[in-house]
């Protein structure tokens, strides 16, 4: 399929421009909540082990990507589950 370019620059700008409405924009937050999760489970199991099913269930209900953020910092740090999830 062929589209012309001065077509598709607009379909793009249409596109990008979406980014910017409150849906689009809680879609991305969510997907950032959950990917820093993953990542802090996935960097946790290297260095603290499994986590168990209470610990994992408290990490997946935190949806607040600043507490998270902080999480995944103090995760260089922590010694255990427990202590990473007191971070506020």
């Amino acid at each position: 399929m062929h589209i012309e370019s001065a077509v598709a620059r607009e379909v793009i700008d249409r596109v990008l421009n979406l980014r910017d409405t409150p849906g689009v924009q809680l879609f991305l937050r969510e997907g950032a909540v959950e990917h820093t999760r993953e990542l802090i489970l996935k960097q946790g199991r290297v260095k603290l082990g499994e986590p168990t099913d209470k610990q994992a269930a408290k990490l997946g209900a935190i949806q607040d990507l600043d507490r998270l953020d902080r999480i995944a910092i103090k995760l260089l740090t922590a010694k255990s589950w427990d202590g990473l999830l007191r971070v506020t």
